[in-house]
């Protein structure tokens, strides 16, 4: 399996990369449109999104298991029906300016982006029998964005794309805030490691390289910092703000090939 992926016409990206974490969530409401529109336009390698399964089984882009803090309504995203769902401000919480912003299903994401951003689709319940594993991987195949997609999630979900979804890459979240993340990457044959800050070091990064997994990390807001962790052999960096983000990881690309 391949953590690598085509871009658009432009082609794979090349290493290191960096994610837009909810979207450019530091300016737009996050896991909306806009918030993703904003990081395509910025030019990020991936955008990084949170699902939860309906209570109808429509997949919704949403961090928390309710709506509750990023929304003007309450109750758990499974246990509402996406007729609900689809009514509440997901804007407004973020200024007046972003009102009747609405929450988006997947494939309204898919529908807008593939081809032009890799996906870093962080499952956080793999849903009945695994439906969202096998919904993310149904909706990858039509949209012809499986080799630009990866799942990630803790180890039900990796367990239920190993069964469901086995050509999709998989990232590691398993046990991430310990220093047995790499080990579980392993364990579930992972392409990628997904680190905290607080459980990364240089030999973690060379003993996840040794395995062939790609190195992750959430996350990192701070140009100066960022390119401290690209040093350290970093990958990929999740970030809420990625114009700083970006130009340190494309200053490191250049100094790689040139």
């Amino acid at each position: 399996m391949s953590a690598n992926f085509r871009r658009g016409v432009a082609g794979d990206p090349g290493w290191p990369r960096v994610v837009a974490h909810r979207g450019f969530s530091a300016a737009c409401p996050e896991n909306t449109m806009p918030a993703f529109g904003a990081a395509a336009a910025l030019g990020v390698d991936e955008i990084e999104l949170d699902l939860w399964p309906s209570a109808d089984g429509e997949l919704v882009v949403m961090h928390d298991p309710t709506v509750d803090r990023t929304t003007d309504g309450s109750g758990a995203v499974a246990q509402l029906p996406w007729a609900d769902l689809a009514r509440l401000d997901a804007g407004g919480w973020r200024g007046d300016a972003w009102r009747e912003v609405r929450i988006p299903r997947f494939d309204y994401v898919l529908d807008a982006f593939a081809g032009a951003v890799g996906f870093n689709v962080h499952i956080k319940d793999p849903g009945p029998s695994g439906q969202v594993v096998a919904g993310v991987r149904d909706l990858a195949e039509r949209h012809g964005v499986a080799d630009a997609l990866y799942i990630a999630g803790d180890a039900d979900v990796l367990e239920a794309a190993i069964d469901l979804a086995p050509d999709l890459p998989r990232c590691c979240l398993a046990e991430a805030r310990s220093w047995k993340l790499v080990d579980n990457a392993r364990r579930f044959g992972c392409a990628r490691a997904q680190f905290s800050r607080d459980f990364i070091n240089a030999e973690t990064v060379r003993d996840a390289h040794r395995s062939g997994i790609r190195c992750n990390l959430f996350y990192s807001d701070v140009p100066a910092e960022a390119a401290e962790y690209f040093a350290l052999g970093v990958d990929a960096i999740l970030t809420n703000s990625a114009p700083g983000v970006l130009r340190v990881a494309a200053e490191r690309r250049v100094g790689s090939t040139g």
